[in-house]
């Protein structure tokens, strides 16, 4: 009899053991086990408990998803707290379902143990206190026929510290096996075809897809799903049923499958949007895009260190012939497609190389940008005539003049990367994801708009006449536009102080002063070749010259050598970007501002000055608790270069706005304060 005891007691300290957590009494019904289970066994000071309906079938019963398919019917729950007449609906967080054909018609089921989590939200005023749930599910079962089950639970979750439970880990393991969001736009025709652009490797190994609607009743389930891939988007055909049209969003599954049969779901949302037009058409309308965006380059702040030649360009076409103005023009535009055709093959080769590459990257090198300032530097003196040479920006030679152009296409596309204007986000993106062709043909697009003004007076020679005759006033000009050119240079030596490497800084501006000494040895010696200059005179300067270019180099070089380990943190009122601030963020219905800069885009430092840092948006930002997030890419950063991503971009600026409850809302690339106000409240309203 002892000996019975015995194994009863240790049988009963065993099952003890298992079903350890909270956990409600267990209701026992036909082919169906269930209970509630809570991720903690206590209530804490907190807004919402995690709790979830566990159910066990029997072998060859099933229940169903939030969309049953062509037959079925959901689980559904009701929560009463602590007797409270109020009752409460909580939404539960489905898993993934299986498919299951069965006589031409689909259904999407769970079998087996099934973990349906839920959020309870609690009351303000039942926080930190006992809790007694009363809990009232429903559901269907199903196999040769079907069963409508209804049970009722209680479950008691005392006050204290919120603690994980054994049974958390079932919730936690169904929460993982809910879809993850597709961070991808997809958009869906009225007539049912499905479609994204094919932006990232996810897509490259698809062997098949299919869709899962969160609503029932608009696509024919048990049809088959047309499914096809292409190196610019793919498209998934969801038969809808006879004479529909959707009006509406579609949520739902989106399952991927690739050649290793591995699955993978994602949440999607899509938004109503005609398909994409035929190839051909698609890509002049890139194009297009592109050379609209190179014409508003024109204007951007990003090319204001060129105006300079541009303006002096222009100023010599009005006294020339013909034949000299469209070489002009020509040798200009040859300048700017030569420069755009080699930022091409960098892009497809690097591309090829595998390398994560970014409009206007060269602006996040240190190295880049003290050459840059130092080569406007050298004009700067040349228009000065601190010194002259065979090849410069303003020659009476008209074999150096058409050499002018054509560096000052190639000086314009340098210092025009760092910005993108409307029209060219769009073409940038698709540009830098696309075949080596179409990046080609696009960059080519953007190349001819930002050369489109100096090409209208080749084709439209009346304009010529427009243009001042030459004269003294020329000479004067000349020197004037070599003030705009030192201003670009300050603005470069601050860029540069902005990536925090003092010894950036003093490479920079040791390295004017030797090209100031080169330019005042070199115009001396200039203008004693023609009275009484020795040849010992010229060879001190040539040899003084390169060893000017050996010491340039030089620093550069030790420069790179030398990395500062200082980091400094702004005390500005706003967050550093990241994606997981920004997501937890979102999590937590906070309204958020993402602002994507860098201290080398001019256009960025406008829209601060004029549009986020004026008083009436930040007091904005302050009443409607909107949490100001900055990513600052004047270094290079995989997370930004993703998020940019993301939103079809491949540059700098780039305005999000996140509202506590719905979809994301990008801003134009121009801002002024009435702008981002009236933006955030047409996403409010």
């Amino acid at each position: 009899m002892r000996f019975w005891i015995t194994i009863l007691l240790i049988v009963i300290g065993f099952n003890t053991h298992v079903i350890w957590g909270k956990e409600s009494d267990k209701i026992f019904k036909a082919h169906v086990e269930a209970s509630i289970i809570s991720a903690s066994d206590f209530n804490d000071d907190v807004d919402r408990s995690l709790l979830a309906l566990k159910i066990k079938l029997e072998q060859g019963w099933h229940t169903y998803w939030l969309n049953p398919g062509d037959a079925g019917d959901p689980a559904s729950l009701q929560v009463s707290i602590n007797h409270d007449r109020k009752v409460i609906f909580p939404k539960i967080e489905w898993p993934v379902p299986k498919r299951l054909f069965e006589k031409g018609l689909l259904s999407y089921i769970y079998d087996g143990e099934v973990i349906l989590p839920f959020y309870l939200h609690i009351p303000e005023s039942y926080r930190a206190k006992d809790l007694h749930l009363h809990i009232k599910a429903t559901w269907l079962i199903c196999a040769n026929i079907c069963v409508p089950v209804q049970a009722e639970f209680t479950i008691d979750l005392p006050k204290g510290k919120i603690n994980q439970a054994n049974e958390a880990i079932l919730i936690q393991k169904s929460l993982n096996n809910k879809p993850r969001p597709l961070q991808h736009n997809l958009f869906i025709t009225p007539n049912g075809k499905l479609w994204g652009n094919k932006t990232d490797p996810l897509f490259d190994q698809v062997q098949d897809a299919w869709f899962m609607p969160e609503r029932s009743g608009l696509i024919d389930q048990d049809q088959k799903q047309h499914f096809q891939i292409n190196p610019e988007y793919f498209e998934l055909k969801l038969p809808l049923l006879s004479e529909k049209r959707l009006d509406q969003s579609l949520a739902g599954i989106l399952a991927l499958k690739n050649y290793n049969g591995k699955i993978h779901y994602w949440s999607i949302h899509p938004i109503i949007k005609k398909k994409p037009v035929s190839h051909i058409l698609n890509l002049f309308l890139l194009i297009s895009s592109a050379f609209l965006g190179g014409c508003l380059l024109n204007f951007m702040p990003c090319v204001f260190p060129v105006i300079a030649m541009k303006l002096l360009s222009l100023s010599r076409l009005g006294n020339k012939n013909r034949a000299y103005q469209y070489r002009s023009c020509l040798s200009y535009t040859a300048g700017i497609l030569s420069s755009f055709t080699g930022i091409s093959l960098i892009f497809i080769s690097l591309r090829w190389m595998g390398k994560q590459i970014t409009w206007g990257f060269q602006f996040q090198s240190v190295s880049f940008l003290i050459i840059l300032c130092w080569l406007l530097f050298i004009i700067a003196l040349n228009l000065l005539d601190a010194f002259t040479i065979n090849f410069s920006f303003y020659s009476r030679t008209n074999s150096s003049s058409y050499l002018s152009d054509f560096l000052t296409g190639i000086l314009a596309v340098l210092v025009a990367t760092p910005c993108t204007a409307p029209f060219m986000g769009i073409a940038v993106a698709a540009a830098l994801n696309s075949s080596a062709e179409k990046t080609f043909f696009i960059f080519i697009g953007m190349g001819l708009g930002l050369s489109f003004p100096y090409l209208l007076l080749v084709f439209i020679p009346k304009l010529t006449r427009f243009l001042p005759r030459p004269g003294i006033w020329m000479e004067i000009l000349k020197q004037f536009l070599a003030f705009p050119l030192l201003l670009s240079c300050v603005w470069l030596v601050w860029v540069i102080y902005q990536h925090d490497q003092s010894i950036s800084l003093l490479t920079v501006l040791l390295g004017c002063v030797l090209i100031g000494f080169g330019a005042w040895l070199l115009g001396k010696n200039q203008l004693l070749r023609y009275k009484t200059a020795t040849r010992v005179f010229q060879r001190v300067t040539s040899i003084t010259l390169i060893l000017i270019f050996i010491l340039l180099g030089g620093m550069i070089t030790e420069m790179n050598l030398v990395q500062s380990s200082n980091e400094t943190v702004k005390n500005r009122e706003y967050m550093v970007f990241s994606l997981k601030n920004v997501q937890q963020l979102q999590i937590d219905h906070k309204a958020v501002f993402v602002n994507m800069t860098a201290s080398w885009c001019l256009t960025c430092l406008v829209n601060d000055r004029v549009a986020l840092s004026n008083r009436k948006v930040r007091d904005y930002f302050h009443r409607h608790h909107i949490q100001y997030v900055i990513g600052d890419w004047t270094h290079h950063n995989n997370e930004i270069s993703r998020f940019l991503k993301q939103f079809g971009r491949e540059g700098v600026p780039l305005y999000i706005y996140y509202p506590a409850y719905g979809n994301p809302r990008v801003l134009p690339q121009i801002l002024t304060p009435d702008l981002v106000i009236k933006n955030i409240e047409n996403v409010k309203n």
